[in-house]
C-alpha cells in the first residue's frame, strides 16, 4: 500500500482547515460556463441560495476547477503505528476498522480490534482500555468511535451487541446493551451527550432501510429520527446513503440524487445542499463489466435474504454513475463530499462545502494503490487521518494538515 510519513491519501472522519472564501475557477471552467474570467465563481454555475420557509437551499457542483486547490501538507502532524518491539503493540488485523478521534485536551483515542488505545500529541502511547472477550470491559470487535461533550467516547462493539462509554482519560464507564447496531461512518456524536445509532430494517418494497435512533450516554433513547433508504437504488453500484452527526446537526447524503439534507438534533429539516451537475452516463463497456453487490448479506433474516437475492437476479444494470460516494462533516460543520470511485485504483477526491453550503474548494489525493498511497479514515481538527502500510508491513495512522 504506501510508504510511511510520505503517504498522501484517503477513506473517513473529520477535518478543520483554514477558511477559503470566494473560490476562483480555472480559465477552462470559466469558458465552459461563459463567465467572465475576472469574476469570482465556482467551477460550475450554480443557482443562488434561497430560503423556503426555515429551510436554506444551496446548489453545489463536484466539477473540477476550484482554485487554488487544497493540498496535503508536506510534514505530518503525527504518525502512529508501524512495526514495534512486540506484535501486541502493533495494530491488529491489518488495520481493519482502525480509526481515531482527536481529544479536545490534546492527544488521540484509537480503536484497534478489541482495544481503545490512547496517545499523546507526539504519538506516544499512554494507556489502553479493553481486551478480547464478552465480559465487562471486553470487546469482540470494535467497529467505530466518536467523541461527544467532555471528551466522552462512544465505542461500538456490534458482535457483543453493545455500545460502551469510555472517558477521554482512558477510564471505562459503562456498556449499553443495544443489540447489533451500527454507528454512522463519518461521525455519530452530537455535542450534547447524545449520539446516533443505525438499525437495519425492512423498508418499502422489500428493500433494506436504516432506522435512525438518538440515544443518551446513560442508555436512554431520546427519539427515533426516521428511516432512510440504505442501499443503492441499483445493486450494481456499491454505494449507500450517508448519515452523519456533528455538533448540533445531522446530515443525510443521497448518492443517487446528490442531495444532502441537514437536520437539527430534533429531526427538523433546516437545509438542503442540491447537486447541480448533470448525471454522468455509464458507458456500455463499463456496464458490461459490472457485477452485483449483495446487500442482502447484511441481515441474518432468511426471508429478507431471499428477497434480496431475487432483487439482484432481476435488477437491470444502471445507466448513470452515483452522484457521489459518501459524506463526512468536520467540527466546523464543513461537509466533505467524497467523489464516487469507479475502481479500487481510482484516487480519492473531495469537494468541501462550508456550514452554510457554499463551496470552499477541492482536495484530490493519489491512488491508494500507487506510491504514497493510503486510505483516509477520517478528519480531525488537526488534519486528515490516513491509514497506510509501510514497506516493512507496519500499519500506520498518520495525520496530515490540509493547506
Amino acid at each position: 500500500m504506501s510508504p510511511g510519513v510520505g503517504a498522501r491519501i484517503a477513506i473517513s472522519l473529520l477535518l478543520v482547515i483554514g477558511c477559503r472564501s470566494d473560490p476562483r475557477p480555472t480559465q477552462e471552467a470559466v469558458e465552459d460556463h461563459a463567465v467572465a474570467a475576472s469574476q469570482v465563481q465556482p467551477a460550475a454555475s450554480t443557482p443562488p441560495p434561497f430560503d423556503s420557509g426555515d429551510v436554506r437551499i444551496v446548489g453545489y457542483s463536484l466539477q473540477s476547477g476550484y482554485e487554488p486547490p487544497f493540498r496535503l501538507g508536506a510534514q505530518a502532524v503525527v504518525d502512529i503505528g508501524g512495526l514495534q518491539g512486540s506484535p501486541d503493540q502493533e495494530f491488529v488485523n491489518g488495520g481493519a476498522y482502525l480509526a481515531s478521534v482527536a481529544l479536545s485536551g490534546g492527544g488521540y483515542a484509537l480503536i484497534d480490534g478489541t482495544r481503545v488505545r490512547f496517545y499523546a500529541d507526539d504519538g506516544t502511547e499512554q494507556s489502553v482500555v479493553g481486551r478480547k472477550g464478552a465480559g465487562p470491559e471486553e470487546f469482540e470487535q470494535i467497529t467505530s468511535i466518536c467523541r461527544t461533550r467532555g471528551d466522552t467516547l462512544i465505542v461500538n462493539d456490534p458482535m457483543n451487541g453493545r455500545i460502551s462509554i469510555v472517558t477521554g482519560a482512558g477510564h471505562f464507564v459503562r456498556s449499553l446493551q443495544v443489540g447489533h447496531v451500527e454507528l454512522p461512518w463519518g461521525g455519530a456524536c452530537f455535542d450534547d451527550g447524545t449520539f446516533l445509532e443505525l438499525h437495519t430494517v425492512q423498508g418499502m418494497q422489500g428493500a433494506l432501510a436504516v432506522r435512525v435512533i438518538r440515544r443518551r450516554v446513560d442508555g436512554r433513547i431520546v427519539d427515533t429520527l426516521g428511516e432512510f433508504a440504505n442501499a443503492s437504488a441499483s445493486p450494481y453500484l456499491r454505494t449507500a446513503a450517508s448519515i452523519v452527526a456533528q455538533g448540533s446537526r445531522y446530515y443525510h447524503g443521497d448518492p443517487q440524487s446528490g442531495e444532502i439534507r441537514v437536520y437539527d438534533r430534533a429531526g427538523r429539516l433546516v437545509g438542503i445542499r442540491r447537486l447541480t451537475d448533470a448525471p454522468e452516463p455509464i458507458s456500455s463497456m463499463d456496464r458490461a463489466r459490472m457485477t452485483p453487490a449483495s446487500w442482502g448479506k447484511r441481515t441474518n433474516d432468511a426471508a429478507t435474504r431471499t428477497k434480496e437475492a431475487d432483487r439482484l437476479r432481476l435488477a437491470s444494470k444502471p445507466t448513470a454513475w452515483p452522484r457521489f460516494d459518501r459524506i463526512s462533516v468536520d467540527p466546523l460543520g464543513r461537509v466533505w463530499v467524497q467523489h464516487y470511485r469507479r475502481t479500487p485504483e481510482s484516487p480519492f477526491a473531495f469537494t468541501v462545502l462550508d456550514s452554510e453550503g457554499a463551496t470552499l474548494g477541492q482536495l484530490r489525493l493519489p491512488s491508494p494503490q500507487g506510491a504514497g498511497g493510503g486510505w483516509p479514515t477520517g478528519f480531525s481538527a488537526r488534519g486528515i487521518v490516513l491509514r497506510h502500510e509501510d514497506p516493512a508491513g507496519g500499519i500506520h495512522l498518520t495525520v496530515y494538515p490540509v493547506e
